[in-house]
């Protein structure tokens, strides 16, 4: 059964907090794992894990993991 409502996207770039309990998310590899994980834990449903191309500070290519979860 697909999901029916996107929840929040998670980025290995960027910080952010979690979208039922406020708990705060550090950016970096470390903490995107552990924010996937708290967001398991909270019974949403992993739609997608992959790569976004975002441009960096001095506009070269800059690569991200990212996933996106709902309910």
């Amino acid at each position: 059964m697909p999901a029916s409502e996107v929840i929040v996207k998670v980025s290995s770039n960027i910080g952010s907090n979690c979208a039922i309990c406020n708990n705060e998310f550090l950016d970096g590899t470390e903490d995107f794992e552990k924010a996937c994980n708290h967001l398991l834990s909270h019974g949403l449903k992993c739609l997608h894990v992959g790569q976004e191309t975002i441009s960096g500070e001095h506009g070269e290519p800059w690569h991200t993991t990212v996933a996106v979860f709902g309910k």
